[in-house]
């Protein structure tokens, strides 16, 4: 202690004043009226200095030390200048705070009688320039804020306190965009928000009005809000460039997505991306029910979405992760977390979604008007699913008149398609096509059948495709498929591997009539693949080449060698005429 100190206990002042003790350091001049009665004196410490460390925080306030909202830590120096006066149970502080984390302006004025935060009644303002708020309070996603508000309110227990802020957020980074201009008006009471939002900024403007509600386990919101304009990539919330305005109106209850229980709505919606317009307007969304049995519904002008049953949307990623992992256990694990009961049926209708695929996935058009619905109880452990695509196209392939009907349990999974009509870009591939298919233990057995409108091109192709490790081994059952009216027949067994850098051939015989095409062998690590073709009608292939004008006649054997197909590949061919 050091300083120049005269009067008397109920008159005493102190100037130069120096107060230490290795955790904080007091510096200023003190007055005090009225001791020894420390209620009734008045206190007043002008030009004051107060310096301390988070460590000196932690020693006079132990309970945070570890505070999951709040790190001292993170507090290497802390310095405050200002004044104090009043009274201990009725006072005013004014002053500069500063910090490593940044700097804070206060003047608040407070009445706290008997010292219980029950009683409390406070006034004032606070400023804050670029305070680093992540740091402070241990969310890396915030970064610093720029504010100023009043603030009005009583109580500091958060179950009966009751506060008022009106304000300017000036700056406010948040994922490493800095938000401008956001305007604060609303009451904070008994865990409860009642109030306005406005957001200025150059990529956002957004008026939120209503009420929030967490003083329970749930948070509760009823409020409107109009998403004026936004740009989503400015923002770094996306990468393509999107931009969106809309309507909300809000209703619901719910801390995460299992518990959501009310409605949302989304109206007027204006969502463009690469300057292209979504055809969206409108999307509701309702949750009804209780914890055990929900219904989950989606509606808007693009497509209609059910659920309905025991679920949580949560785990559903688990017991698809758990199906498939007693299909295809060589590519995927069972899940570490615990499958949990999941038994509900589920529908989806579209309306008008192409022209929303030709501004978010131009790859895909069509898929108007499909009709998809299905079950899943991993309880049972059976799953099941219809799907009905009137038309479709990705990419070069284009479908028709598409039905999948699916069923499976726990080891197996039956998959059956049929399309009216099929279509590969400009090749052969076109007409009706079915393909049964189990997937199961690693394995795929399959049937594929397709027939051409002119049945030049038609094919029934079935076999077993098994994976180990990184291979994958394709054995055909005996099929067959025509081309230009001539039927071929794949015999059974024929088999190939494949693998990173390797290919081993088996067995592959296909003939018709006395023509004969047989393949072998492993071209891989120096290795020869050889095929050798015999009696081959050489007028067949002018019609496959597209050269039956010409009306070639005769037949050809011929031998190809393919050597060391993955390294220097070599080729020699031996073509002889009969």
């Amino acid at each position: 202690v050091d300083g120049r100190g005269r009067g008397t206990v109920t008159d005493l002042t102190a100037n130069d004043l120096t107060v230490t003790d290795g955790y904080f350091t007091l510096k200023g001049n003190l007055a005090m009226q009225g001791l020894p009665d420390i209620n009734t004196t008045l206190i007043t410490f002008r030009d004051g200095e107060v310096t301390t460390t988070g460590k000196g925080i932690i020693h006079y306030a132990p309970a945070l030390k570890g505070n999951p909202v709040f790190t001292a830590d993170s507090v290497s120096y802390l310095k405050f200048n200002g004044l104090f006066e009043g009274y201990i149970e009725n006072f005013r502080v004014a002053g500069t705070f500063k910090s490593n984390l940044g700097e804070a302006v206060t003047d608040i004025s407070l009445i706290m009688p008997g010292f219980k935060a029950d009683s409390a009644t406070y006034t004032g303002s606070v400023t804050t320039n670029h305070l680093q708020l992540g740091k402070v309070l241990q969310q890396p996603l915030l970064g610093d804020i720029t504010t100023n508000q009043k603030v009005t309110g009583r109580s500091f227990n958060p179950a009966n306190m009751q506060m008022r802020l009106d304000g300017v957020i000036n700056e406010f980074q948040v994922n490493g965009y800095r938000y401008h201009n956001i305007i604060t008006e609303g009451t904070l009471a008994r865990q409860q928000f009642d109030g306005r939002v406005l957001v200025d900024d150059p990529n956002l403007a957004l008026d939120f009005d209503g009420h929030l509600n967490y003083s329970g386990n749930d948070l509760h919101i009823d409020a409107t809000a109009h998403l004026l304009a936004s740009n989503l990539r400015a923002m770094r919330l996306v990468s393509d460039s999107i931009t969106a305005s809309a309507d909300f109106l809000l209703n619901c209850t719910g801390k995460n997505i299992d518990n959501f229980f009310g409605s949302a709505k989304l109206f007027n919606i204006d969502l463009r991306r690469n300057a292209h317009r979504l055809d969206i307007d409108s999307i509701y969304v309702l949750s009804a029910g209780d914890s055990i049995n929900r219904l989950l519904k989606v509606s808007s002008s693009a497509f209609n979405a059910e659920i309905n049953g025991r679920y949580k949307l949560t785990e559903l990623p688990v017991a698809v992760q758990y199906y498939l992992s007693q299909y295809i256990p060589n590519y995927v694990r069972q899940p570490d977390t615990k499958l949990s009961g999941q038994q509900f049926d589920f529908s989806l209708t579209t309306h008008d979604v192409d022209s929303i695929f030709a501004v978010t996935l131009p790859i895909i058009r069509g898929f108007d008007d499909v009709k998809v619905k299905g079950s899943f109880n991993t309880t049972a452990g059976t799953m099941s699913v219809d799907a009905w695509v009137p038309w479709g196209k990705v990419g070069p392939l284009e479908l028709t008149g598409a039905e999948l009907v699916g069923v499976g349990d726990l080891d197996r999974l039956s998959l059956n398609t049929t399309v009216a009509f099929a279509s590969l870009a400009d090749s052969a591939v076109k007409g009706a096509m079915s393909l049964n298919t189990t997937v199961g233990n690693d394995s795929i057995g399959f049937t594929l059948s397709t027939i051409s409108p002119d049945k030049e091109s038609s094919a029934t192709l079935s076999g077993l495709i098994r994976a180990h490790k990184d291979t994958l081994t394709l054995t055909t059952a005996p099929s067959q498929f025509y081309l230009s009216r001539v039927k071929w027949d794949v015999a059974g067994g024929s088999m190939v591997q494949y693998s990173d850098r390797f290919l081993a051939v088996e067995r592959v015989l296909i003939t018709s009539g006395i023509q004969q095409i047989s393949v072998s062998g492993t071209p891989a690590n120096g290795g020869t693949l050889l095929l050798n073709a015999h009696n081959i009608d050489v007028a067949h292939l002018g019609n496959i080449a597209g050269f039956d004008g010409y009306q070639p006649d005769g037949r050809i054997d011929a031998t190809v060698s393919v050597n060391d197909m993955f390294g220097n590949l070599r080729l020699n061919a031996n073509v002889r005429a009969m």
